[in-house]
């Protein structure tokens, strides 16, 4: 019943308000639904209460929840920080929701406090996840900050966590007004020196690792506030030495943005002919991709024109 589910009537697929609807027909039709059958299907309309940004339906459901005597759970809690965080709710309330959360599912930190109610860890690092990405999203600059920190110091931390919180942080930065280069730089050496010195709380646990997708999003973030010289630093040199050679998807990270507007089109001219200069093989491709824009196909145009004329006039 989500946005992305093709629900077909004799009519056509559903419109958004008409799969609102069904939800809360189901809900409405609880009463003689058994109690232990309920709880399974409770978390499933929250969370298609959220994909549909419905929030009169999502007031059905906790309604229902209040009828049945029932706590809400950390699979319906997640999807109400979703709904508020997507659509943009009142701050005050959907802050209130947060903390209200983090004082229930409380994360463990390295001072070694317990948590009061047995949730496994996996589960409470979704919930987490998708109080991050609300932040982000709604652009609460300090409390992401905050949990961001109290997430790495916790000695539960797992690999895909790590993965998914360093994605989240980078990018966040990289669409952040007031974000600057030194700011940057200083996350990604915390997240740097957390994957160095990562020790596992078991011998089952996954080793932290920085993958492709960190390095490029840190390329993202710099050349976002104009720091091109150390995005190039993140590709020339970080990259290689972690196992990582730049490829296609790392010249759009790089070029893409500076392409995106006019005044940094002198900048993205001497980027095109500064990787071309070092990876060939990727800027021929990258010409020869048909899937490109009209503006990074134009950019690609004036740059490699630009070099080859440079080249032509020093061989004479």
């Amino acid at each position: 019943m989500g946005p992305e589910t093709p629900v077909l009537s004799p009519f056509g697929p559903q419109s958004i308000r008409e799969r609102s609807k069904v939800v809360v027909k189901l809900v409405n039709r609880m009463e003689s639904v058994v109690q232990a059958r309920s709880n399974e299907l409770m978390p499933y309309l929250f969370k298609v209460a959220s994909a549909l940004g419905a929030k009169n339906t999502e007031q059905v459901l906790w309604k229902e929840l209040l009828r049945q005597g029932v706590e809400p759970d950390w699979r319906m809690l997640q999807s109400a920080i979703s709904l508020r965080t997507s659509t943009r709710a009142d701050y005050k309330q959907t802050m209130e929701l947060i903390m209200h959360v983090m004082h229930v599912y409380p994360i463990e930190t390295s001072n070694g406090a317990e948590s009061a109610l047995d949730v496994l860890p996996a589960d409470r690092s979704a919930l987490y996840l998708s109080i991050l990405k609300g932040l982000s999203n709604c652009g609460m600059t300090e409390p992401f900050e905050l949990l961001a920190h109290e997430m790495l110091d916790s000695p539960h931390l797992k690999a895909r966590t790590f993965s998914v919180l360093a994605q989240t942080w980078l990018e966040t930065l990289g669409h952040l007004s007031t974000a600057s280069s030194s700011t940057i730089h200083h996350v990604w050496g915390i997240l740097k020196t957390k994957a160095a010195n990562f020790v596992p709380s078991s011998q089952y646990d996954a080793a932290i690792k920085l993958d492709r997708s960190h390095f490029h999003a840190v390329v993202e973030a710099y050349v976002r506030v104009g720091d091109v010289s150390s995005a190039w630093n993140v590709i020339h040199d970080e990259m290689p030495s972690h196992g990582f050679m730049p490829e296609l998807n790392t010249f759009y990270t790089l070029v893409v943005p500076l392409a995106s507007t006019s005044k940094l089109w002198p900048v993205g001219k001497s980027v095109v002919a500064k990787f071309n200069t070092h990876y060939p093989e990727i800027v021929r491709r990258a010409v020869e991709d048909k899937t490109n824009t009209l503006i990074v196909k134009a950019l690609l145009r004036q740059a490699l024109n630009d070099f080859d004329g440079e080249s032509q006039g020093v061989k004479a």
